[in-house]
C-alpha cells in the first residue's frame, strides 16, 4: 500500500490504493456501478476536525460538515496503521444531497466499529426524510428504508466488515462475508442523499450519533451477486487490512 501524505495548505489527507487486486484493477472494480465511496484516508481537515469526506466514486458526492461542534475527528493510525473518522456518539455527522434518486436494489459495504452498547446509533441515514439507513440498537443491526429488517450483533464490537443488499423483500446482510440475514424486507424507498454518522432529524431533534470509528462506506447500484460481493469484500480486506 502506498503511504499517504497530508497537504497542509488545504488540510486534506490522501492515500493511494493498490492498482491491481486479484488481477483486476481497482479502477475497474470500484467504479463500475458505484454510487459513492467514502474513505477515512481521503478527508479535508480543520486542525483535527473532519470537515469533508471526499467521494472517490467520481460522482462528486462529497459529504460535508460546516458546523464545528458537529464535526467528527480524525483518529490517526487507529486501524491497521490507517486513519479513521471518529464520531462522538452524540451529534457528529457529515451530509450530502445527491440531487438525484437511486431506486433499489443497491449494495452497501462498510468497515467500522462502535464503543457504545446502549441507545440508538446510526451508521448512516438519508439526507432528509427520504430515508435509507443502517443503525444499531439493543444488540441488533437494522437496515432498510421506510421499513427495516435486523439481525443480532452484540454491542459494542471492534472493526468489522459489513455488507448489505437492499432489494425490497429480497434483501440480505453479511458480516465478515458470512450470511446473517436473507429474504428480508427493506421497504421500497430510494437513496437520494446521505447523513454519515447520525440520524437525519430536523433542527433541535436527537441525532442518535454513532459512537465509534468509520474506515470506509461504499454503495453500488444493483444487487451484487455472491461472486461479485465476495470479490469486493476480499478487495476491501486487501486495501484496508
Amino acid at each position: 500500500m502506498f503511504k499517504g501524505f497530508q497537504n497542509t495548505a488545504k488540510g486534506r489527507m490522501f492515500e493511494g490504493f493498490p492498482r491491481n487486486i486479484f488481477g483486476i484493477s481497482s479502477e475497474q472494480l470500484y467504479r463500475q456501478g458505484m454510487i459513492f465511496w467514502y474513505d477515512s484516508k481521503n478527508v479535508e481537515l480543520s486542525g483535527t476536525s473532519v470537515t469533508k469526506m471526499y467521494d472517490l466514486s467520481g460522482n462528486a458526492y462529497d459529504a460535508v460538515q460546516g458546523t464545528a461542534i458537529n464535526q467528527p475527528q480524525i483518529n490517526l493510525a487507529s486501524f491497521n496503521g490507517l486513519n479513521t473518522v471518529l464520531f462522538d456518539g452524540t451529534d457528529d455527522f457529515l451530509k450530502c444531497n445527491f440531487g438525484t434518486s437511486y431506486a433499489q436494489p443497491n449494495t452497501y459495504y462498510a468497515i467500522f466499529k462502535t464503543t457504545k452498547s446502549t441507545s440508538f446509533q446510526w451508521l448512516f441515514d438519508g439526507y432528509d426524510a427520504t430515508r435509507t439507513q443502517i443503525y444499531l440498537y439493543n444488540n441488533l443491526i437494522y437496515y432498510g428504508t421506510g421499513t427495516t429488517s435486523s439481525y443480532a450483533k452484540t454491542l459494542p464490537f471492534g472493526f468489522s466488515l459489513f455488507s448489505f443488499i437492499m432489494n425490497t423483500t429480497s434483501s440480505s446482510a453479511y458480516l465478515e462475508q458470512v450470511s446473517v440475514s436473507s429474504g428480508a424486507n427493506c421497504g421500497t424507498g430510494a437513496l437520494t442523499g446521505i447523513t454519515i454518522g447520525a440520524r437525519y432529524c430536523i433542527a433541535g431533534g436527537i441525532y442518535y450519533g454513532l459512537q465509534g470509528e468509520l474506515v470506509c462506506l461504499l454503495c453500488y447500484a444493483g444487487a451484487h451477486s455472491t461472486a461479485l460481493r465476495t470479490q469486493i469484500e476480499n478487495s476491501l480486506k486487501a486495501i484496508y487490512g
